[in-house]
């Protein structure tokens, strides 16, 4: 049996405990990794910054989209994947493929004719294609 002592205990316990649980979710969000506790291996980030996970071909269409509005601070959008590797697109369909984690690797680069061309390498690196978009003719 509680006596009044304990419960206040019991209910700081339960306060940290639940502090606990936001600022992991918050933290995991913030990388990409956990949206609404559910594991996420890629994650796009729109003109402004702002990280949508998991988006589908239509999302993915629908942040190019924001490109139009590029200016000299907003540049680019982007697609990462939880292997490190991002593709980064610029107004002109110019793609910047990179291994953010890995120094060691050079980035490449490649200005594509289509932004349907553009929309199939996003959507090679969304399923974890890795060698399909390195594999790419990239310029450099």
């Amino acid at each position: 049996m509680f006596v009044s002592g304990d419960l206040s205990l019991v209910a700081v316990i339960v306060e940290l405990e639940y502090r606990c649980e936001l600022f992991y979710a918050n933290q995991q969000k913030t990388f990409g990794i956990f949206s609404q506790g559910i594991f996420v291996s890629y994650f796009m980030n729109n003109l402004m910054g702002e990280s949508i996970d998991s988006p589908d071909e239509a999302q993915i269409r629908q942040t190019l989209a924001e490109l139009e509005k590029a200016d000299d601070e907003h540049t680019d959008v982007s697609l990462g994947h939880e292997s490190g590797w991002t593709l980064s697109v610029f107004r002109d369909k110019r793609l910047l493929w990179e291994n953010v984690e890995d120094p060691d690797v050079s980035p490449r680069e490649a200005t594509l004719d289509s932004w349907d061309d553009v929309v199939g390498l996003l959507l090679e690196l969304s399923r974890g294609n890795i060698e399909a978009v390195d594999a790419f003719g990239w310029d450099s």
